[in-house]
């Protein structure tokens, strides 16, 4: 049993009283992309000192690495960990695991390998994208080694130029994965 089929289900009376009352709606971020990549697609997503991403860029990058990640095994309402700061590559991976249908669980930046392996565990995690190596911890070596303490964990995915043997490149999967369309409602069954 996957984590996701664990987790709770609304009844149908709540459903309709929300989406009556105009709480809820059917749109998903994913919608929201696929809008302003649409009718904006060479304004500005996300701004950093040294680039900016358009909408169309974002929404093209995010296409991508969901196509990876369905390449390498990971399924609608699979877990993948995250541990990586305010970076560009999160928001990509963000809505990347989203459009495939997964599920992202943001890991604490501070947290290491003691903190993270009963998370991972409990989420049954079955990939983790990490920074490379920084000054005050090596990201992908911890990962390499829960991999080995986490049954459901397949995969360490790297963001940057330091991507060690038995890591998957983050930018890799980004850059050359497939352009196919993914449709988010196609990809997620909720009962």
């Amino acid at each position: 049993m996957r984590a996701a089929d664990k987790a709770p289900r609304y009844s149908a009376a709540m459903v309709e009283r929300y989406t009556r009352e105009g709480y809820w709606n059917d749109d998903t971020l994913i919608d929201y992309l696929d809008r302003w990549a649409r009718e904006t697609p060479d304004k500005a997503a996300i701004r950093t000192a040294d680039r900016d991403i358009s909408y169309g860029e974002l929404h093209a990058a995010s296409r991508r690495f969901a196509n990876s990640l369905l390449d390498l095994g990971v399924q609608k309402q699979d877990v993948v960990a995250i541990q990586m700061p305010n970076w560009p590559e999160f928001v990509i991976s963000y809505f990347g695991t989203m459009m495939m249908g997964g599920i992202l669980a943001t890991m604490h930046m501070p947290y290491r390998g003691r903190e993270m392996e009963p998370l991972l565990k409990h989420g049954q995690a079955k990939a983790v994208i990490c920074t490379g190596p920084l000054a005050n911890h090596d990201a992908p070596a911890t990962m390499l080694a829960l991999r080995d303490k986490v049954d459901s964990l397949e995969h360490v995915i790297v963001a940057g130029d330091d991507v060690p043997a038995g890591a998957v490149s983050l930018d890799r999967l980004i850059a050359e994965g497939s352009d196919d369309n993914i449709t988010f409602k196609d990809c997620l069954a909720i009962q």
